[in-house]
């Protein structure tokens, strides 16, 4: 994936040979990328927040993924959370900068105000995340026929719980999902579908 900040440098992952996966940015009026001088190593996923902020996966030798942040116009990072189970599939940060993260097991909210982690019932193995302008999620996983919404008031409890609000047929099976003016588009073997939803 690509992530692009404010000045419309565009970040993303690339394999070294020593290091495993780094962090490379095309900056904007450049045709020529170059790895990035953050002390990032083993990245697995990457997200960019409204800050400019950076924010990337990685086990760094260790069993367990960590979620760390390079702040704008810093090189070092600062580790923010640990990931219990799975290997991260997706980060994505919602408008108030909530950091939502997808793993082979489980799905995550980390709060940084509040340095808590929680983990959302019933969203497992999520590998999309969009929102919308109201600041709603919706998660499906590759390759599900399932596509799940977890609403904005529902992020600040305890325990979010996600909601299901499409399912398909058994044998379709959805490939990416977007959201763009409060349409939800997703598509299920080949076949592109779009249909409005409103949360009540």
């Amino acid at each position: 994936m690509f992530f692009n900040n404010s000045n419309n440098d565009i970040y993303f992952l690339s394999s070294d040979q020593n290091n495993g996966n780094q962090i490379y940015v095309l900056e904007n009026g450049n045709t020529i990328p170059h790895k990035t001088d953050f002390d990032a190593h083993e990245v697995s996923k990457i997200a960019i927040d409204k800050n400019d902020n950076i924010y990337y996966a990685s086990r760094n030798n260790d069993i367990n993924e960590h979620i760390y942040i390079i702040k704008h116009n810093e090189k070092c990072s600062e580790k923010i959370g640990t990931i219990p189970y799975g290997l991260v599939n997706i980060i994505m940060l919602d408008s108030e900068n909530n950091i939502f993260v997808g793993t082979t097991f489980y799905t995550y909210i980390f709060n940084l105000g509040e340095n808590i982690i929680k983990r959302i019932d019933r969203l497992n193995e999520i590998s999309f995340i969009v929102f919308d302008q109201e600041n709603n999620a919706y998660f499906t996983n590759y390759q599900s026929n399932n596509i799940y919404t977890l609403s904005k008031n529902q992020i600040a409890k305890q325990i979010p719980i996600a909601k299901k609000i499409v399912e398909l047929e058994t044998n379709k099976k959805i490939s990416s999902v977007t959201f763009n003016r409060n349409n939800i588009y997703f598509c299920a073997n080949d076949i592109c579908y779009s249909d409005i939803y409103k949360l009540v």
